[in-house]
């Protein structure tokens, strides 16, 4: 096996990467849920810290109910199909 190996990215490898409605909704909710866990910890709150982490795992949740229902990469109900 050769120590050197050629790795052609083209501009159809990287289409579309991330770009739909159910990444952008997991990784917003996981986001605004980091955001208030971090703020509680800082400020000492048990309960804000959990309903941060409820947040994320809901995004979680949603991004795969969305990917499920034809938003996600390659979906059905996209007008371009990534």
């Amino acid at each position: 096996m050769s120590s050197e190996q050629n790795l052609e990215l083209t501009p159809t490898a990287v289409e579309g990467h991330g770009n739909t409605p159910a990444a952008w909704a997991l990784v917003t909710l996981v986001m605004i849920g980091t955001l208030i866990g971090t703020i509680a910890f800082d400020r000492g709150s048990m309960l804000w810290i959990i309903i941060g982490i409820v947040v994320i795992v809901v995004g979680g949740v949603v991004g795969g109910i969305l990917k499920a229902a034809g938003y996600g990469k390659l979906g059905s109900r996209l007008k371009s199909n990534h």
